[in-house]
């Protein structure tokens, strides 16, 4: 009884901060952080794999479009932890990378209609360091008591997206592709936290400062002259600070290595509010940790 009430304050409060937040005009989102593994011990790995499936509301009939442009796609991080601590803390990395397919249904004239379709290219590294590691393991290696943990984190993201315009151009006579080629890199540093409330809740919070950098070029071959390719590239950069939380819940007692991430089942409630319909299952485990029967249930080996 005493957790599902911790359950539904918990629930209220974010909620709360959440509404607080939008009307205030801040950047604050319900969503997990950007690392998703902040304790590292020697020898723990973590593993999660995330598809989503993403369709924007109320499109039809704004900018050309003929219905609601659609994204799937699946993200894969592997964590790993450091074999040496560094000023007496453990560290380790996290690998990322993630696909996704983008279709794009257009009018292009009064009767005619075409869907365009691209995919991005996502891979990404972060390097993380527990200033704070609140999960204390025993002489056997068994974690038995959960406190705060506090980790610093840097991270370089680079995303590429090739995208075929031809089919835009076709009602004109044109009939060559014309591709455009976007790469962006995102440079970020930033702190999150582990905050447990019990063992079965924990709250995640964090903030991070990100530079971004964005490359485009196109190319359309005889586009202004039969002979000649015309190419040209235009480039720009802009730095963002953004800021949230997540809930992280551990659903079964007999295997605590498993978590869920409460933070994208409320990011779906709140596209759906705004007319998008989002899908998101994510799957994350850790390897390597085995939690004391005096925190909860068995131990696991």
């Amino acid at each position: 009884m005493y957790k599902m009430r911790l359950v539904v304050l918990t629930l209220f409060l974010c909620g709360f901060c959440q509404l607080f937040a939008q009307d205030s005009g801040s950047s604050f989102k319900m969503t997990p952080p950007p690392v998703p593994c902040l304790k590292f011990f020697p020898g723990v790995k973590q593993f999660s794999i995330t598809g989503t499936h993403y369709t924007m509301g109320e499109m039809e009939g704004q900018s050309g479009m003929s219905g609601s442009p659609v994204a799937m796609g699946v993200n894969i991080n592997y964590a790993f932890s450091s074999k040496r601590t560094l000023l007496g803390a453990q560290n380790g990395a996290i690998l990322s990378l993630a696909y996704m397919n983008v279709s794009m249904p257009l009018k292009l004239t009064e009767t005619s209609e075409n869907t365009l379709s691209t995919n991005a290219y996502n891979l990404g590294i972060h390097w993380v360091l527990d200033l704070v590691n609140g999960e204390k393991r025993d002489i056997a290696g068994e974690i038995i008591s959960r406190k705060p943990t506090v980790a610093a984190f840097l991270g370089a993201v680079l995303n590429y997206m090739p995208f075929n315009m031809g089919p835009l151009y076709e009602p004109l006579g044109y009939t060559e592709d014309i591709i455009s080629k976007t790469l962006t890199s995102n440079y970020s540093v930033g702190l999150a936290a582990d905050i447990p409330l019990g063992f079965v809740i924990s709250l995640v919070p964090y903030i991070r400062y990100t530079s971004s950098q964005v490359s485009t070029t196109m190319m359309a071959p005889g586009m202004f002259n039969p002979a000649e390719v015309y190419e040209q590239t235009f480039t720009s950069s802009y730095d963002f600070m953004d800021y949230g939380t997540d809930i992280d819940i551990r659903l079964f007692r007999n295997a605590p290595d498993w978590v869920i991430s409460l933070g994208m089942a409320m990011a779906q409630i709140e596209g759906l509010q705004n007319g998008n319909r989002l899908i998101t299952l994510s799957i994350k485990h850790e390897i390597g940790k085995h939690y004391s029967n005096t925190l909860i249930g068995p131990a696991l080996h």
